[in-house]
């Protein structure tokens, strides 16, 4: 493949990566707080959709980091009550 071949992609490819640093700044700061979010928030059903399943998507990652943080330290302590019995 030659060089040439390639420049039709590299625009495609750097708007892409725009596009998702850009979801990604959103998602970071909170969708309820971002500018960001406020200011294309109801100009694009679809993207308003998709944005908010991210958010969910975002949501339940955090809820299953958290529960198996919670099981880890649940398991931590029960190792140190059995080290601990006579």
């Amino acid at each position: 493949m030659a060089l040439g071949d390639l420049s039709p992609e590299l625009p495609l490819m750097d708007y892409m990566e725009h596009v998702i640093g850009f979801i990604l700044n959103i998602a970071k700061c909170g969708f309820g707080q971002c500018k960001l979010w406020k200011q294309i928030k109801g100009h694009n059903t679809a993207l308003d959709a998709w944005l908010w399943q991210l958010r969910d998507a975002i949501e339940e990652a955090e809820d299953s980091l958290d529960e198996l943080e919670y099981y880890k330290l649940k398991e931590g302590f029960r190792e140190r009550e059995e080290q601990d019995e006579p």
